[in-house]
Protein backbone atom coordinates (compact mmCIF):
# COMPACT_ATOMS: atom_id res chain seq x y z
CA UNK A 1 0.00 0.00 0.00
CA UNK A 2 2.99 2.46 0.52
CA UNK A 3 4.51 2.14 -2.45
CA UNK A 4 1.21 2.66 -4.02
CA UNK A 5 0.65 5.86 -2.44
CA UNK A 6 4.02 6.89 -3.56
CA UNK A 7 3.30 6.32 -6.99
CA UNK A 8 -0.01 8.17 -6.59
CA UNK A 9 1.75 11.30 -5.34
CA UNK A 10 4.80 11.01 -7.88
CA UNK A 11 1.80 10.16 -10.68
CA UNK A 12 -0.10 13.92 -10.27
CA UNK A 13 3.56 16.31 -9.12
CA UNK A 14 3.26 19.24 -11.99
CA UNK A 15 5.67 22.12 -12.29
CA UNK A 16 2.94 24.65 -11.74
CA UNK A 17 3.55 28.95 -10.93
CA UNK A 18 0.75 31.41 -11.12
CA UNK A 19 0.19 34.24 -8.54
CA UNK A 20 -3.11 35.51 -8.16
CA UNK A 21 -3.22 39.02 -6.57
CA UNK A 22 -7.32 37.92 -5.15
CA UNK A 23 -6.00 34.60 -3.46
CA UNK A 24 -8.81 33.20 -1.51
CA UNK A 25 -8.57 30.20 1.11
CA UNK A 26 -10.29 27.07 -0.82
CA UNK A 27 -12.57 24.83 1.97
CA UNK A 28 -13.05 21.71 0.19
CA UNK A 29 -14.80 18.66 1.45
CA UNK A 30 -14.58 14.90 0.77
CA UNK A 31 -14.84 11.24 1.50
CA UNK A 32 -12.95 8.33 1.15
CA UNK A 33 -13.03 6.43 -1.78
CA UNK A 34 -9.62 5.00 -3.02
CA UNK A 35 -7.60 5.94 -5.07
CA UNK A 36 -9.52 9.16 -5.62
CA UNK A 37 -9.04 10.19 -2.10
CA UNK A 38 -7.36 8.55 0.46
CA UNK A 39 -4.58 8.07 3.32
CA UNK A 40 -1.34 6.90 2.68
CA UNK A 41 1.02 4.72 5.36
CA UNK A 42 1.51 8.09 7.58
CA UNK A 43 -1.64 8.78 7.74
CA UNK A 44 -1.68 11.39 5.40
CA UNK A 45 -4.50 12.27 2.28
CA UNK A 46 -3.72 11.76 -0.93
CA UNK A 47 -5.39 10.40 -4.16
CA UNK A 48 -5.65 11.04 -6.86
CA UNK A 49 -8.44 13.27 -7.17
CA UNK A 50 -6.66 15.21 -3.50
CA UNK A 51 -3.38 15.51 -5.37
CA UNK A 52 -5.23 17.15 -8.35
CA UNK A 53 -7.63 19.45 -6.56
CA UNK A 54 -4.53 20.60 -4.73
CA UNK A 55 -2.72 21.17 -8.13
CA UNK A 56 -5.31 23.21 -9.06
CA UNK A 57 -5.43 25.45 -5.95
CA UNK A 58 -1.49 25.70 -6.59
CA UNK A 59 -2.81 26.99 -10.27
CA UNK A 60 -4.91 29.88 -8.95
CA UNK A 61 -2.59 30.73 -6.66
CA UNK A 62 -5.42 30.16 -3.59
CA UNK A 63 -4.92 28.48 -0.43
CA UNK A 64 -6.69 25.71 0.58
CA UNK A 65 -8.10 23.12 3.65
CA UNK A 66 -9.64 19.80 3.22
CA UNK A 67 -11.68 17.60 5.47
CA UNK A 68 -12.41 14.31 5.02
CA UNK A 69 -16.38 13.02 6.25
CA UNK A 70 -18.36 10.65 5.60
CA UNK A 71 -20.30 11.36 2.15
CA UNK A 72 -23.49 12.58 3.71
CA UNK A 73 -22.47 15.05 5.67
CA UNK A 74 -19.47 16.27 3.00
CA UNK A 75 -22.82 16.55 0.39
CA UNK A 76 -24.63 18.00 3.28
CA UNK A 77 -22.41 20.72 4.20
CA UNK A 78 -21.44 21.62 0.78
CA UNK A 79 -25.18 22.29 0.28
CA UNK A 80 -25.40 24.28 3.24
CA UNK A 81 -22.72 25.96 2.62
CA UNK A 82 -22.08 28.03 -0.88
CA UNK A 83 -18.69 28.07 -2.42
CA UNK A 84 -17.44 25.16 -0.93
CA UNK A 85 -15.27 22.77 -3.24
CA UNK A 86 -16.28 19.20 -3.35
CA UNK A 87 -15.11 16.14 -4.74
CA UNK A 88 -14.94 13.71 -6.15
CA UNK A 89 -19.33 14.19 -6.71
CA UNK A 90 -21.20 12.23 -9.10
CA UNK A 91 -23.57 14.45 -11.36
CA UNK A 92 -27.09 13.64 -11.95
CA UNK A 93 -30.22 16.17 -12.81
CA UNK A 94 -31.19 16.61 -8.87
CA UNK A 95 -27.63 17.77 -8.27
CA UNK A 96 -27.09 20.12 -11.59
CA UNK A 97 -28.51 23.36 -9.96
CA UNK A 98 -27.13 22.70 -6.40
CA UNK A 99 -23.34 23.01 -7.88
CA UNK A 100 -21.24 24.80 -10.48
CA UNK A 101 -19.40 21.64 -12.30
CA UNK A 102 -15.58 22.55 -12.92
CA UNK A 103 -14.96 19.30 -14.74
CA UNK A 104 -15.17 15.60 -14.80
CA UNK A 105 -12.36 13.32 -13.84
CA UNK A 106 -13.77 9.68 -14.20
CA UNK A 107 -16.48 7.33 -14.87
CA UNK A 108 -18.19 4.47 -12.94
CA UNK A 109 -19.35 1.81 -14.14
CA UNK A 110 -21.65 0.21 -11.81
CA UNK A 111 -22.53 -3.18 -10.69
CA UNK A 112 -25.60 -4.92 -8.15
CA UNK A 113 -23.14 -7.60 -6.06
CA UNK A 114 -24.29 -10.43 -3.78
CA UNK A 115 -22.74 -13.42 -1.94
CA UNK A 116 -22.58 -16.32 -4.55
CA UNK A 117 -24.03 -18.08 -1.92
CA UNK A 118 -27.10 -16.07 -1.24
CA UNK A 119 -29.32 -17.66 -3.46
CA UNK A 120 -30.36 -14.61 -5.55
CA UNK A 121 -31.07 -14.71 -9.07
CA UNK A 122 -29.25 -12.75 -12.09
CA UNK A 123 -31.99 -10.12 -13.51
CA UNK A 124 -32.37 -7.90 -16.34
CA UNK A 125 -34.96 -5.15 -15.16
CA UNK A 126 -33.52 -3.46 -11.49
CA UNK A 127 -37.12 -3.38 -10.73
CA UNK A 128 -36.39 -7.18 -10.04
CA UNK A 129 -34.61 -6.79 -6.98
CA UNK A 130 -36.53 -3.64 -5.16
CA UNK A 131 -37.73 -6.16 -2.36
CA UNK A 132 -33.74 -7.05 -1.76
CA UNK A 133 -31.78 -5.03 1.09
CA UNK A 134 -29.54 -3.08 -0.76
CA UNK A 135 -26.72 -1.23 0.72
CA UNK A 136 -26.60 2.81 0.00
CA UNK A 137 -24.54 5.38 1.06
CA UNK A 138 -26.69 8.41 2.19
CA UNK A 139 -27.11 11.25 -0.27
CA UNK A 140 -25.04 9.06 -2.88
CA UNK A 141 -26.09 9.31 -6.20
CA UNK A 142 -27.02 5.54 -6.01
CA UNK A 143 -29.49 6.10 -3.25
CA UNK A 144 -30.67 9.60 -4.85
CA UNK A 145 -31.81 7.56 -7.82
CA UNK A 146 -33.01 4.19 -6.19
CA UNK A 147 -35.28 6.03 -3.30
CA UNK A 148 -37.05 8.23 -6.34
CA UNK A 149 -37.58 4.83 -8.34
CA UNK A 150 -39.62 3.59 -4.84
CA UNK A 151 -37.37 1.07 -3.47
CA UNK A 152 -37.71 1.22 0.18
CA UNK A 153 -35.97 -1.48 1.52
CA UNK A 154 -32.17 0.60 1.10
CA UNK A 155 -29.81 -0.34 4.12
CA UNK A 156 -28.16 3.55 4.68
CA UNK A 157 -24.57 2.30 5.43
CA UNK A 158 -22.90 3.88 8.52
CA UNK A 159 -19.65 6.02 8.20
CA UNK A 160 -17.58 2.74 9.34
CA UNK A 161 -18.89 0.90 6.59
CA UNK A 162 -18.81 3.10 3.43
CA UNK A 163 -16.18 5.15 4.37
CA UNK A 164 -13.27 3.16 4.48
CA UNK A 165 -13.18 1.24 1.55
CA UNK A 166 -14.85 -1.14 -0.42
CA UNK A 167 -13.38 -4.61 1.47
CA UNK A 168 -15.37 -3.03 4.76
CA UNK A 169 -18.71 -3.01 2.62
CA UNK A 170 -18.05 -6.74 1.55
CA UNK A 171 -17.82 -7.25 5.54
CA UNK A 172 -21.20 -5.78 5.43
CA UNK A 173 -23.09 -8.69 3.33
CA UNK A 174 -21.08 -11.10 5.24
CA UNK A 175 -22.84 -10.17 8.79
CA UNK A 176 -25.83 -10.27 6.69
CA UNK A 177 -26.83 -6.55 6.76
CA UNK A 178 -27.42 -6.10 3.31
CA UNK A 179 -28.52 -8.57 0.06
CA UNK A 180 -26.48 -6.44 -2.61
CA UNK A 181 -23.68 -3.75 -2.69
CA UNK A 182 -23.10 -1.90 -5.33
CA UNK A 183 -19.43 -0.99 -6.89
CA UNK A 184 -17.57 -0.81 -9.86
CA UNK A 185 -15.78 -4.02 -11.01
CA UNK A 186 -12.18 -2.26 -10.20
CA UNK A 187 -13.13 -1.69 -6.61
CA UNK A 188 -15.08 -5.19 -5.97
CA UNK A 189 -11.63 -7.05 -7.29
CA UNK A 190 -9.16 -5.01 -5.05
CA UNK A 191 -11.62 -5.76 -2.61
CA UNK A 192 -12.03 -9.51 -2.79
CA UNK A 193 -7.82 -9.02 -2.98
CA UNK A 194 -7.10 -6.86 0.14
CA UNK A 195 -9.61 -9.42 1.92
CA UNK A 196 -7.86 -12.80 1.09
CA UNK A 197 -11.31 -14.10 -0.49
CA UNK A 198 -11.65 -16.20 -3.95
CA UNK A 199 -13.29 -14.07 -6.88
CA UNK A 200 -15.61 -16.45 -6.81
CA UNK A 201 -17.18 -15.36 -3.37
CA UNK A 202 -18.88 -13.14 -5.04
CA UNK A 203 -21.33 -12.39 -7.92
CA UNK A 204 -22.99 -9.53 -10.37
CA UNK A 205 -26.64 -10.12 -10.70
CA UNK A 206 -27.33 -7.35 -12.64
CA UNK A 207 -25.43 -4.38 -14.68
CA UNK A 208 -26.86 -1.46 -13.47
CA UNK A 209 -26.27 1.34 -15.94
CA UNK A 210 -29.39 3.37 -14.51
CA UNK A 211 -26.23 4.18 -11.60
CA UNK A 212 -23.65 4.94 -13.97
CA UNK A 213 -21.87 8.23 -12.95
CA UNK A 214 -19.51 10.40 -13.88
CA UNK A 215 -17.39 11.68 -10.98
CA UNK A 216 -16.53 15.34 -10.99
CA UNK A 217 -14.90 18.41 -9.00
CA UNK A 218 -17.19 20.89 -8.14
CA UNK A 219 -18.11 23.98 -6.39
CA UNK A 220 -21.24 24.50 -4.26
CA UNK A 221 -24.03 27.43 -5.99
CA UNK A 222 -23.98 30.03 -5.72
CA UNK A 223 -20.32 30.96 -5.79
CA UNK A 224 -18.35 33.88 -7.44
CA UNK A 225 -18.30 33.02 -11.27
CA UNK A 226 -14.77 34.26 -11.92
CA UNK A 227 -13.58 32.25 -9.42
CA UNK A 228 -15.46 29.48 -10.96
CA UNK A 229 -14.39 30.44 -14.36
CA UNK A 230 -10.61 30.31 -13.29
CA UNK A 231 -11.02 27.12 -12.03
CA UNK A 232 -12.91 25.75 -15.11
CA UNK A 233 -9.88 26.70 -17.31
CA UNK A 234 -7.21 25.73 -14.52
CA UNK A 235 -8.81 22.30 -14.85
CA UNK A 236 -8.88 22.59 -18.66
CA UNK A 237 -5.45 23.49 -18.78
CA UNK A 238 -3.92 20.44 -16.63
CA UNK A 239 -5.81 17.86 -18.58
CA UNK A 240 -7.13 16.51 -15.76
CA UNK A 241 -8.93 13.85 -17.13
CA UNK A 242 -5.71 12.19 -18.56
CA UNK A 243 -3.81 12.85 -15.33
CA UNK A 244 -6.62 11.55 -13.24
CA UNK A 245 -6.05 7.93 -15.61
CA UNK A 246 -2.90 7.94 -15.41
CA UNK A 247 -2.83 7.76 -11.56
CA UNK A 248 -5.55 5.30 -11.01
CA UNK A 249 -3.97 2.90 -13.82
CA UNK A 250 -0.67 3.14 -11.05
CA UNK A 251 -3.31 2.25 -8.96
CA UNK A 252 -4.37 -0.50 -9.82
Amino acid sequence: MASKCKKLGYAMVLILGTSNAFAANIRAVTELFSPFQMYDASGSLTGCATELVRQLVQETGDSLTIDVMPWSLAYQYAVSTPGTFIFSIGRNEQREPLFHWIGNIARENLYFWTLSNSGIAKGEDILAFRDYRIAVVKDATTHQYLSNQGFQNLYLMSSTESNIDESSRVRMLLKGRADIMIASSDHMQNAIASLGMPERSLQVVYRAKELDTNLNFAISAPADEQMVAEYQIAFQQLNAPKKIQQCVNQWQ
